[in-house]
């Protein structure tokens, strides 16, 4: 939604997506931990390059590590907001089957199940979501730090 108010408001804006992102590379990565952390290194440097470039990047992705959020700090322009939500909400929507297999089992190899995410420390911004909202979190408001905070910090 954040993706569509900038293109609404004049902007075009490059959205890396990490289910696209591995469509696209074809990786044979997995979901283990080190091929997660393995691939948001690949999604943060390839953000920066295009940052660098001049554009405008949104990267959404479950980098869930300490050490890629420094990574991203690095980039100029660089803005972290963490969206948030509560585990039993994410366990009950469970779109494409993510926490749960067909015979009800938990999957592995997934945030929240067998994988403890490494929640950021001082993020930018944090936005909690609620699925039974479907106008959270107000992106009118998003746009306007997002936007706000470019804008604070090329001055």
């Amino acid at each position: 939604r954040l993706v569509e108010k900038y293109r609404s408001e004049g902007l075009t804006p490059i959205h890396l997506d990490g289910d696209d992102l591995r469509f696209i590379f074809e990786t044979d990565q997995k979901y283990d931990s080190a091929s997660r952390l393995n691939l948001a290194k690949v999604y943060s440097r390839l953000a920066k390059l295009l940052a660098s470039q001049g554009h405008l990047v949104i990267v959404s992705t479950i980098s869930m590590f300490h050490v890629i959020h420094e990574l991203n700090r690095q980039t100029e322009f660089y803005c972290e907001i963490y969206i948030e939500s509560d585990e039993s909400s994410l366990k009950r929507r469970n779109n494409r089957s993510v926490y749960k297999n067909s015979d009800g089992s938990e999957t592995n190899d997934v945030v929240g199940n067998d994988i403890s995410p490494e929640i950021p420390i001082s993020p930018h911004r944090t936005v909690s979501i609620n699925f039974d909202n479907p106008l959270s979190p107000d992106i009118d408001e998003l746009f306007i730090f997002t936007f706000g905070f470019m804008s604070k910090n090329r001055s």
